[in-house]
């Protein structure tokens, strides 16, 4: 394991641009997962909470406590066979104001045979003006569990902000056995792409979830049910083995408590969700 601060200078006169890396490994040994592999610089970091279950618990901790105009983070994990581990994250993950450079955010997540993995940070907030890139990439074996829950709030709306021209790029790219399963590419940048009638509307925060498993199609009804039940404008789909789900809202404590009940409908086979998630 290695720990290192990791920043990149512009020409003289301009800000500092914070760089993080972090990468993960997990194995199993003795019928539990454990870590195997930890590399950290920059301003990412990761806890790894000590548990006596099956299933390992990570924290991803950005230390620059939000990500601004220019900074690069990047994300690698990879899930050994028979492993079951939950990815997630200590806050809500902040974009600030840009002065006009991007962020960039590239995660890079690859399974095992028999594995599952739990992805489930807590939400991202663009603040007005922000400027995020992110890229996205599973591969994932034909006998592995993914599971994906992605919040994004467009501004702090408890502070009365809402975000009306910021630019968030997302690209997701699924893989199983090498063979392209699900891409999705989204793309908002400025208030008619974000609150037009075909987008979110008068809505200011969406949910994705995202379930790749051989037997993703049991929990479709149940997904459908909990949206009609929180009466949230959305809906689910099932395809090629892929669950996916997505629900808007106006209220973002609407959108948490909704992946709350999510995280534990699918959390049958490991017994609990992470810890920051009951807070």
């Amino acid at each position: 394991m290695s720990t290192s601060a990791d920043f990149k200078n512009n020409e003289k006169g301009s800000l500092q641009r914070a760089k993080g890396r972090l990468e993960m490994c997990f194995v199993e040994a003795e019928g539990e997962t454990t870590i195997s592999h930890l590399h950290q610089s920059g301003s990412l970091k990761a806890l790894i909470p000590k548990s006596y279950k099956r299933s390992k618990e990570a924290i991803i901790v950005n230390t620059g406590g939000g990500i601004v105009s220019g900074d690069e983070f990047s994300l690698s994990i990879r899930n050994g066979r028979n492993t079951a581990t939950w990815i997630t994250s200590q806050a809500s993950e902040k974009v600030y104001k840009s002065n006009g450079d991007m962020s960039s955010l590239e995660i890079n997540l690859k399974l095992g045979e028999n594995s599952s993995l739990y992805w489930c940070p807590q939400e991202t907030i663009l603040f007005e003006r922000s400027r995020l890139s992110r890229k996205i990439n599973f591969n994932i074996e034909n006998t592995s569990n993914l599971l994906i829950v992605e919040n994004v709030i467009f501004g702090r709306i408890a502070s009365g902000e809402c975000s009306t021209n910021c630019y968030f790029s997302d690209q997701w790219r699924i893989k199983r056995d090498q063979k392209l399963v699900l891409a999705e590419n989204f793309l908002f940048s400025g208030s008619e792409s974000l609150y037009g009638k075909a987008n979110l509307g008068n809505n200011k925060c969406f949910c994705t979830v995202t379930y790749v498993s051989l037997n993703s199609e049991g929990y479709l009804k149940q997904v459908r049910e909990i949206i009609i039940q929180r009466n949230l404008t959305g809906g689910a789909s099932f395809w090629n083995n892929c669950l996916v789900g997505r629900v808007v809202a106006e209220d973002p404590a609407s959108i948490k408590h909704f992946t709350t009940l999510l995280l534990k409908l699918f959390s049958n086979d490991t017994g609990s969700i992470p810890r920051v998630w009951l807070m």
